[in-house]
């Protein structure tokens, strides 16, 4: 098989069709950015993870960011402690609070803890 003959959009349905073609879907699954601070690549990583949640079942998100920091992230996803701008501010390290695409992917995962 060429290369040609696999290479697809990166969308959630192109997710979706590479895990049906799995012999078992993964607990785990990891997407990697090739760059940092390239905002239209933090754009489809929250497509494809809002499909992912959406139809595929899947409940988790790890940023490469300090994990101490992230618990004022995951307290406010989980109880809506702090506000969302402090949460940007004080809850990622190397800068990745200032990224838009970030703060639509906490400000969307929020909605979905209140049901929004």
């Amino acid at each position: 098989m060429d290369i040609k003959d696999t290479a697809r959009p990166l969308d959630g349905a192109g997710v979706s069709a590479f895990l049906r073609s799995l012999p078992a879907k993964p607990l785990l699954l990891g997407l990697g950015e090739a760059r940092h601070f390239v905002e239209e690549l933090g754009e489809i990583r929250n497509e494809v993870f809002r499909h992912l949640v959406e139809h595929e079942g899947y409940r988790s998100f790890a940023i490469e960011s300090d994990c101490l920091m992230g618990l004022l992230v995951d307290d406010y996803l989980t109880t809506g402690a702090h506000t969302l701008d402090d949460v940007m501010e004080r809850g990622f390290s190397h800068a990745f609070g200032a990224s838009p695409a970030n703060r639509e992917l906490v400000r969307w995962m929020r909605g979905l803890q209140r049901g929004a």
